[in-house]
């Protein structure tokens, strides 16, 4: 299953593409969202690029068909790579695991201008859970809570570019 989604920030492009080589951005942003027990467990800056593991505790609310295989609390580990593809637009990959779920997640997202003083987050969340029979109900069930995590990203990255602008 496939989740994708946009957000318009009203910042110019290098900006908010500091903030995504940010290693404390993205801690920050987790941290926003409501996730607790957070530890960077590596950060590797780059010219222009950013590799970064964390792992946190996070809680969600489970539709009652996952209850068996995704608890409300979970320990979920995220891999981010930043960097410039081929024809330099910035772009991420995500991997996402979380502890004891067989679940596979992966996104990748880019930044795209939108005239000088704005651009584009576009993400494609992919989800599948191996479990025989249910897993794609299951990956449907939990849509409306992973695209409230989104917009809880979203909100999170707003903030922390609120607080990083000059004069703030």
């Amino acid at each position: 299953m496939d989740i994708t989604a946009e957000h318009r920030f009203e910042r110019p492009l290098a900006e908010v593409w500091a903030m995504f080589l940010d290693p404390e951005a993205h801690a920050r942003r987790f941290t926003e969202m409501g996730h607790r027990d957070l530890e960077v467990l590596e950060a590797v800056p780059g010219d222009e690029s950013l590799a970064i593991t964390i792992v946190r505790t996070v809680e969600v609310d489970v539709p009652s068909i996952a209850r068996k295989v995704i608890k409300p609390t979970n320990t979920v580990t995220t891999t981010d790579e930043w960097a410039l593809d081929a024809d330099g637009t910035p772009t991420g990959h995500t991997t996402m695991e979380i502890r004891h779920v067989p679940l596979k997640a992966t996104s990748t997202a880019t930044l795209v201008p939108d005239g000088d003083d704005a651009c584009t987050y576009a993400i494609t969340l992919s989800v599948s859970l191996s479990v025989p029979l249910v897993g794609d109900r299951i990956a449907k069930a939990l849509s409306p809570q992973l695209r409230e995590q989104l917009e809880a990203e979203f909100a999170a990255c707003e903030t922390w570019l609120a607080e990083a602008a000059p004069g703030s």
